[in-house]
């Protein structure tokens, strides 16, 4: 059996127009089989000659991945590579409706991209997050679907704490980061995670540097009917705190659930404004 000469590892980075992207990288392998700090990025035309026991799974991977390319954006755009990224920030910037819409169909499709390639992985694969210098290997993740994400609202007087939570306690308090707008992905800590449907990524963005979101008792019948509601219809939200009881099936959720703050008083599963009140319910 031939000496292995490469980990094949598919790399992330954070794009400053279209959200955290990925790239296929091979990096040379140290004597004891570690990873060094020797690399290239390949393609599906040229990863079998460095790389011959790369696996079909792999490279439909990286033919998806192709898809994200300087290379395959700078067709796309058509202008040469060496202009593409000034191209892409006259078009992120750009006031006209025609760039803006081009600008917009580009951000869709890399997205198609990125969902299509994390709906193949299988957990099989090397995935890490590139370091700053450019590094691809920086910090290896985990790919765990089994992990389920829900929204936990925490009722008090002085408002609601929102905070994500997961069937894993180890992840709880991870900082979150997501890919975009549209790709139902995220990563949390080190775990790469998928986000339920039902929830707008961009809704976890807060969560990046936050472990918790405050609302105050001012917006909450809003941000409850607005926010909470559809989570709770979509059955990924966890409700607790002194205002209801401490958890709510969304089959019997049907009543008694009002909010005792000041201001207006909404009964959530009522279809229509609740009557404003004259005091607040004992």
């Amino acid at each position: 059996m031939s000496h292995k000469l490469y980990e094949l590892v598919f790399s992330l980075y954070s794009h400053p127009n279209f959200g955290i992207l990925a790239e296929p990288y091979l990096v040379q392998l140290l004597e004891n089989g570690s990873l060094s700090l020797t690399f290239q990025k390949v393609g599906e035309a040229n990863v079998e000659a460095f790389f011959p026991e790369v696996s079909q799974h792999q490279i439909r991977l990286i033919s998806i991945l192709h898809r994200l390319s300087n290379q395959h954006l700078a067709k796309e755009l058509k202008v040469l590579p060496v202009n593409l990224e000034n191209q892409i920030r006259k078009l992120s910037e750009a006031k006209d409706k025609k760039n803006i819409q081009l600008f917009e169909v580009l951000k869709g499709k890399l997205s198609t991209a990125k969902e299509e390639f994390f709906k193949a992985i299988d957990g099989t694969e090397r995935i890490f997050e590139a370091g700053k210098d450019g590094y691809p290997a920086f910090r290896e993740l985990n790919f765990r679907p089994e992990v389920l994400l829900r929204m936990r609202y925490n009722f008090s007087e002085t408002g609601i704490q929102v905070d994500p939570i997961f069937n894993d306690s180890v992840l709880n308090g991870s900082a979150l980061q997501i890919f975009d707008e549209s790709t139902g992905y995220a990563i949390a800590g080190t775990t790469l995670i998928t986000i339920p449907s039902g929830l707008k990524p961009s809704r976890l963005r807060p969560f990046g540097l936050k472990k918790s979101i405050e609302i105050q008792s001012s917006f909450s019948a809003e941000y409850a009917k607005k926010i909470v509601l559809p989570d709770l219809q979509s059955g990924i939200a966890i409700l607790e705190g002194n205002a209801i009881s401490e958890h709510i099936p969304l089959a019997s959720a049907e009543l008694n659930f009002s909010f005792n703050f000041e201001g207006e008083q909404l009964g959530l599963f009522e279809k229509k404004k609740a009557v404003i009140s004259d005091s607040l319910p004992s």
